[in-house]
């Protein structure tokens, strides 16, 4: 160690180096003899471990003290520590106890103990002693936190086992883990390990029954309903009879029975070999084989079709007869339905045919024989019907006379003969003259009642005599002739009774008059309106007009001024640099600091030179930004400095908002609208002609939307020779651009050089003292003596450790007001503005009041993206004379966005991110540091128009080890179904599948994040797939999921309108999906002022009275329709009620009148988007389960609720629908929507997760492919 200054008189050195020889070395290793190394001064003393994790003053012991004598006294062997480095430097321990068996000498070891997940980073410490302390308390927590050993322990822990830990252990119980608490660790283990043998053994013997069951013939769902206790718990579902027929016929009429595009060739075969052994018909297997793929929907085909009377018996239930015993209660009309039914007509049509023809039994069956062989006969004169009076009364005679006794006249219009046994069961013919035009024009209405064969072959059997009589008999008595016939034919028939499809009656009317009128009529059919491709507005002005108007407006006094101030500007040096790159080369890369002026100057360098070269009638300019304030600022920035009005030769596009006419040459548009525009139309290169230059900017900030324009802006390269692609950003890592698109050759970079505005930069401990919050004695500063200097720099680190620990780990706003009351009193008189950077707007919300309330004279203004844009223009005029504006942003103020009278940068160094968990399909909102290169930007803020300072509300330490330099890219860390649904819809085959395309992105996502994508879409409809595994199937849009692709909205918004528009509840679904798409309530979150904190859900449920939905829908239908109720009550009111008036009815009942426009305007935009993608009106009814699936959740009465809500009421619904599931301390779901059990199965996901209760398997099945029908020719 090197003499301190004026110690020379305390310690001497040795004046030269003593040789090798002097020293004596006893040694028997050989090689060369190291020197002793020279005696140094004693340091100061290193603090030891007590006073480390205990403080100065700390007597007691230590949590590793302590867990190793617990383990002592319990006969434990001594803990053993794991640690390792974690992301930022810090340190992360676990401890790890076992046990040794005396007798046996066999160690039981258990698994590390460690927080959960979601816990973790509560676990890592700054130092490795710190981090093993922490482990060995929470070890002792887990072992013995019945006990009080937190007396003694010190402080920091005393108070981790008193807070978190608790809460830790509450959680844990709540979920089934209080296991992980009990006092016996190792007994604990071996129950649980007892129980997880015996759990697996009955999972085998399961498996072998099931195995069984396969074999024997489809008892696999009775099996697993008995033995999983899941079944337990699920709600009984039950379709009546009527109901049941109803549905199958509807999915016999509109089901396309194969559930994806695969071929059929190689199946049938399959398909015969393993149905046959079930219990079918070969004959139906094969006609099954031709409209199915798969072995399920083959089954599912069979089940739906083949009348019961002829179905397996493990298809039905035990005991149950096939057929329906009628007790209406109306006799007469039963006897009727029974009559029609001896012809193999099921009871639901019977019925329908008989309430259609006014009750008239003859009427009604020659409707059913009409429906089963349409044929058109035609009106037979008044003569010919009194010569059919005579004729069928001789031929009755005759049929008597050759029958006898077989024969028996019913009425004098029908009669019935007996035939010869077939099979085994008795055949009577029952015959009956139709109402017209009989024997010359008609043919009698027969009917084979044969009670011994299945139904299906009773009606084939009539099918075939009648379309006999049709081709051969019409014209003379034909009776004998169709006995003879039908004698003769039903035996062949019985073997080969033809396709099953072929006897199906689909006539939604079974009127006798309507069926006559509606064979002589045409069949009319709806074309679908086609989405409407949006034209560019094209300039009519020439090349040379153009340049004229522009030189005019150079030579003006307002346009010279502005110029001026261009030119001041450090991008104005290099606009020759900048033109000449991107004529050069087809991308260019221009990378500025912050005040450079890239943004704005840029885009005008290309303009006004292809203005001067006589090009301007060729130029279209589409600049992107990640943000809509962004878009707005610079739209309104470039437009000032072209001395023009915004919308004329500058404007934007933004949701919801643009500005732009036929004249425009530069339009400012957010990433997202000009991906929707390359999605509607025909490809990529349809969507951009007409377009000279597109210029990303931000491309460092590595949004999703950008990243994905970036690979379709590539992909079509080769085939817009012509298009200019600039990338902008102020940091960026430019090898990785340049890369990407091709190497330096193909790539032009231009840097632009910021400003040389000084920005002062002060840490967490300079701003302690700057503010007084940190008093230091003995500072260094003040210390003459060498002693003393030491002593001085240790108390000033001690009291300002002390003084940083006191601010606690959140954000200190109490320390944000005081700085901002700093700033203003140096400043003064002087103008200048403040910029806070904060995560959120609850957080910029909380520092507004706080800087409000402490530091008077402030103009304080928010700054983030929820705000709508009227409300974000407000930060940029100066403040009110006599006030110091204060703003307090998001991430949004940190590029593009220019507040010139910027002087002071606070900046907390946090923000919060979306963090996907694919296992868990859960967002994860987390606040955490910002990277380097972000607060560069937000540093840069205070040095646009002149010097300013940063002040950094965190350490040195902290910026070097715990941030990192750039942001991850937001594609590896949110879901990607929209973005999965935006590939498939907007790429071509050629891009080949989806993990192929996003492969080729500028950062692929996981590949299992890609997968769980797809897996969501398939699940939702959007996708095609593969029989019921959610993981199989093609890549192909279904007819549902190719309209939600042509809709801006959330996948669940989307599928939302879109059957509100099918059902015909198109006004209530828009309105809830406006609000969910935009995450915004119409209620605010807080009492208007003067009103009582517990009265806001008495306000909310004020709106379920007055909008009947109470009545029509019970007080537990959730949160969705009580605010979809306040908006429709407010858009009432605002059409008949004045501003003021209104504005004191939103404040009294908690509504925000900003949320409400945003929700119109939304609102408005998703119409728009119906419109284009031609959509049409059809009355039916609507179900949110459908459109929020698989967001659902079981409803198990809780300890406790969230008041908050509406749902109240536990309610009789089973399950609750929900928008969005985050995880922040906790997890939470949002937009609340009661589910009945019919609602879930019929609209929510692919029929899964039901069985059929004893062997009834035909509801299954008809639940599960009237669900199919969901997606399909939306």
């Amino acid at each position: 160690m090197a003499p301190k200054k004026g110690s020379a008189a305390k310690s001497a050195k040795p004046a030269s180096k003593p040789a090798e020889d002097d020293y004596i070395v006893f040694s028997n290793k050989p090689g060369p003899v190291k020197p002793k190394k020279e005696a140094t001064e004693p340091g100061p003393p290193r603090p030891d471990a007590r006073k480390i994790i205990g403080g100065a003053s700390w007597t007691g012991k230590l949590p590793v003290n302590l867990l190793s004598e617990h383990c002592q006294r319990e006969r434990w062997n001594k803990p053993e520590y794991s640690m390792k480095r974690v992301t930022g430097g810090a340190y992360g321990s676990a401890v790890t106890l076992s046990k040794t068996e005396p007798k046996t000498g066999e160690t039981t070891t258990l698994p590390p103990f460690e927080l959960q997940p979601a816990q973790a980073d509560l676990a890592n410490q700054e130092s490795a002693l710190e981090a093993r302390h922490f482990a060995a308390t929470y070890a002792l927590f887990r072992v013995a936190s019945m006990k009080n050993i937190h007396m003694t322990l010190p402080p920091t822990y005393r108070d981790l086992w008193k807070g978190p830990f608790q809460e830790f252990k509450k959680e844990d119980v709540r979920e089934k883990r209080e296991w992980k608490y009990d006092a016996d660790p190792f007994a604990a283990e071996a129950k649980r390990k007892e129980i997880r043998i015996a759990s697996e053994k009955r999972k085998a013997e399961q498996a072998k029954k099931l195995a069984a069951a396969e074999k024997a013939g489809f008892e696999t769902p009775q099996l697993q309903a008995q033995s999983n206790r899941i079944w337990s718990r699920a709600p009984r579902i039950e379709l009546g009879p009527n109901l049941r027929s109803e549905i199958e016929s509807l999915i016999r009429q509109y089901d396309t029975w194969s559930s994806s595009s695969a071929s059929k060739s190689g199946s049938e075969e399959m398909i015969v070999t393993a149905l046959k052994p079930r219990g079918f018909r070969e004959s139906h297997i094969r006609e099954a084989a031709q409209y199915c793929n798969s072995l399920q929907d083959a089954i599912d085909w069979l089940l739906i079709h083949v009348p019961e009377d002829d179905l397996p018996k493990w298809a039905l239930p035990p005991n149950y007869s096939a057929g329906v015993t009628l007790a209406s209660g109306n006799v007469v009309n039963d006897a009727k339905i029974q009559r029609l039914m001896r012809g193999g007509f099921s009871q639901n049509i019977c019925s329908q045919a008989l309430k259609d023809n006014q009750g008239s039994e003859s009427a009604a069956l020659e409707a059913l024989l009409s429906s089963l062989v349409p044929r058109q006969s035609p009106v037979s004169p008044a003569t010919e019907e009194l010569a059919a009076e005579e004729a069928w009364s001789e031929e009755l005679m005759a049929l008597e006379a050759v029958y006898g006794e077989s024969f028996k006249l019913s009425s004098p219009e029908s009669c019935s003969i007996q035939v010869e046994p077939v099979s085994g069961s008795q055949v009577t013919l029952h015959f009956t003259k139709p109402s017209r035009g009989y024997p010359g024009f008609a043919i009698p209405l027969l009917t084979v009642d044969a009670p011994g064969l299945p139904a299906y072959i009773r009606l084939s059997a009539t099918k075939n005599a009648l379309e006999y009589a049709w081709d051969v008999l019409v014209g003379d008595a034909m009776i004998y002739s169709l006995v003879e016939h039908v004698q003769a034919s039903l035996g062949g028939i019985i073997e080969n009774p033809g396709k099953l499809v072929d006897l199906e009656i689909h006539t939604a009317r079974l009127g006798l008059s309507e069926l006559h009128l509606g064979r002589n009529g045409q069949e009319r059919r709806v074309r679908k309106s086609q989405p409407q491709r949006r034209r560019l507005l094209k300039d009519p002005r020439s090349s040379k007009e153009i340049r004229e108007a522009w030189a005019a407006r150079q030579a003006s006094p307002a346009q010279e001024k502005m110029t001026a101030a261009r030119q001041k500007l450090p991008a104005w040096s290099k606009a020759e640099a900048v033109v000449q790159a991107v004529k050069s080369h087809q991308v260019t890369l221009i990378t500025g600091d912050t005040g450079s002026g890239k943004s704005t100057q840029s885009v005008q360098f290309i303009l006004d030179e292809a203005i001067r070269s006589g090009q301007g009638s060729t130029v279209n300019i589409l600049c992107t930004q990640p943000r809509r304030v962004a878009a707005l600022a610079l739209s309104d920035r470039v437009a000032e400095e072209r001395c023009s009005v915004e919308g004329d030769e500058v404007g934007f596009i933004i949701k919801g908002a643009s500005k732009i006419s036929s004249k425009t040459k530069i339009t400012f548009m957010t990433t997202g609208v000009l991906l929707r525009r390359l999605q509607l139309a025909e490809s990529v290169q349809v969507a951009l002609e007409g377009i000279s230059h597109v210029f990303v900017d931000e491309v460092h900030e590595r949004s999703l939307d950008t990243d994905f324009l970036l690979a379709l802006l590539k992909s079509a390269m080769p085939k817009l020779g012509s298009l200019k692609i600039v990338l902008m950003s102020a940091t960026v890592d430019p090898q990785t651009f340049i890369d990407y698109f091709g190497g330096e050759k193909k790539v032009a970079r231009v840097h632009i050089e910021g400003r040389t505005f000084p920005v002062d930069d002060y840490f967490l401990d300079d701003v302690l003292k700057l503010t007084g919050r940190a008093t230091v004695t003995g500072s260094r500063h003040v210390a003459d003596e060498d002693d003393g200097e030491e002593e001085g720099d240790e108390a000033a680190d001690s009291a300002m450790g002390k003084a940083i620990q006191k601010l606690g780990r959140g954000i200190n706003y109490d320390l944000i007001a005081s700085l901002v009351e700093m700033i203003d009193m140096e400043l003064g008189s002087d103008p200048g503005a403040i910029l806070i950077f904060l995560p959120g707007s609850m957080e910029i919300d909380r520092c507004l009041r706080t800087v409000s309330q402490q530091v008077p004279n402030t103009h304080a203004l928010p700054l983030h993206a929820s705000l709508q844009p009227w409300q974000q223009k407000k930060a940029f005029p100066p403040a009110p004379r006599g006030q110091r504006k204060v703003i307090c942003a998001t991430n949004v103020a940190e590029t593009s966005v220019t507040i010139p009278d910027i002087v002071a940068v606070i900046d907390t160094g946090r923000v919060k991110e979306t963090r996907y968990d694919v296992v868990s399909s859960m967002v994860r909102l987390q606040e955490g540091w910002a990277s380097r290169a972000a607060c560069k930007q937000r540093r840069g803020r205070a040095g646009r128009v002149q010097a300013g300072t940063c002040y950094k509300l965190f350490t040195r330490n902290v910026e070097a080890s715990s941030m990192q330099p750039q942001s991850e890219p937001e594609v590896k860390r949110v879901p990607l179904e929209q973005l999965c649904l935006n590939v498939i819809n907007t790429t071509t085959p050629a891009h080949g599948d989806v993990a192929s395309f996003l492969g080729s992105m500028i950062s692929p996502p996981d590949s299992s994040a890609v997968a769980s994508a797809l897996t969501t879409l398939r699940r939702i409809g959007a996708l095609e797939r593969d029989g019921d595994d959610d993981n199989v199937g093609a890549q192909r849009l279904t007819g549902l999921g190719s309209c939600m692709a042509a809709i801006p909205a959330d996948l669940r918004c989307a599928k939302l309108i879109i059957y509100g528009t099918l059902f015909g509840c198109l006004d209530a679904c828009l309105t809830i999906a406006a609000m969910l798409s935009t995450s915004k309530s119409p209620f605010t979150s807080g009492p208007p002022p003067g009103a009582r904190a517990g009265g806001a859900t008495a306000r909310r449920n004020t709106f379920l009275s007055r909008n009947n939905l109470t009545a029509t829908h019970g007080n537990d239908d959730g949160d969705l329709l009580v605010d979809r109720a306040a908006f429709d009550e407010w858009l009432a009111r605002r059409r008949s009620t004045p501003a003021r008036e209104l504005r004191a009815w939103t404040d009294a009942n908690n509504l925000s009148a900003g949320n409400l426009r945003e929700i119109d305007s939304t609102r408005g935009i998703l119409l728009d988007a119906l419109k284009d993608a031609g959509l049409v009106d059809r009355s039916f009814s609507s179900s949110d389960a459908a459109t929020l699936y698989p967001n659902l959740a079981e409803i198990r009465l809780p300890e406790k609720k969230y008041t908050q809500s509406v749902n109240d009421d536990s309610g009789a619904g089973g399950y609750l629908s929900f928008f969005s599931k985050v995880a922040t301390s906790k997890t939470f779901v949002r937009g609340l929507t009661v589910c009945r059990e019919y609602g879930v199965l019929l609209f929510a996901g692919g029929g899964g997760g039901m069985t059929g209760e004893r062997r009834w398997r035909q509801v299954v099945d008809v639940v599960r492919r009237l669900v199919e029908l969901n997606g399909q020719d939306v």
